[in-house]
């Protein structure tokens, strides 16, 4: 299969998932948005792309399954118990600081959405901790995730990270048509993110990569 007829193969699935799926907002959402446009118009090679994403879901899966728990975390240490119920808006914490990490010239925009997304907490102190722990959860994730060598390099175009955008509509619809929570909901887009990922590090066409990624198994690990 030709390198466009992929590109179509992928885009037209995600077309087809999201004309069925309804809309439904939340923090997790809001951020995959958020990360998405950020992402696509800063950076137009797909294995760098892939690797921003892949890093900002799975700070938003781990800071919310740190403070909520649920599933055996990957990269953090588990607490003793659940520390409460802002795990979303923890996430979003997380994610606005491994975006602002990733692209310094985004801050201003980044910060305006925090913002957004923290309104809606009418306690002080609780609106404080989540900025506070997505700050601390966050930078742990993006160190952790920093490669050493930089992202392997691919080609600078806008149709080449397409088929990325394509796959996160996909994970996107899939979310939004089970009505996930929002940890499970951040779950699914961190496997298929770093999946993506994984598979764009090994190819330098990124519709080979999605369709790689798709046909992976997507089972997240219990152990780092």
């Amino acid at each position: 299969m030709t390198t466009r007829r992929k590109t179509i193969a992928v885009c037209g699935l995600a077309a087809l998932l999201l004309s069925c799926a309804p809309a439904r907002a939340d923090v997790v959402a809001d951020w995959n948005a958020i990360a998405l446009k950020t992402v696509l118009r800063s950076e137009p090679r797909p294995a760098q792309a892939a690797y921003a994403m892949a890093t900002v879901h799975l700070a938003m899966f781990e800071a919310i399954n740190f403070v909520e728990g649920g599933y055996p975390p990957r990269l953090l240490a588990k607490p003793a118990g659940p520390l409460g119920k802002t795990g979303a808006a923890t996430a979003a914490g997380a994610a606005h600081h491994v975006l602002g990490e990733l692209y310094p010239g985004e801050k201003a925009a980044l910060d305006r959405a925090l913002d957004r997304s923290l309104a809606a907490i009418p306690d002080e102190q609780a609106k404080s901790n989540a900025r506070l722990w997505g700050r601390e959860l966050g930078g742990i994730i993006y160190a952790t995730r920093s490669p050493a060598g930089g992202t392997p390099r691919s080609p600078r175009t806008a149709q080449a990270t397409a088929p990325l955008a394509a796959l996160n509509a996909m994970v996107a619809a899939f979310a939004e048509a089970r009505g996930l929570l929002p940890v499970d909901r951040a779950r699914i887009h961190a496997l298929a993110s770093t999946a993506t990922a994984d598979a764009c590090a090994a190819s330098r066409d990124a519709s080979t990569a999605v369709l790689a990624a798709l046909q992976k198994d997507l089972v997240y690990p219990t152990h780092p």
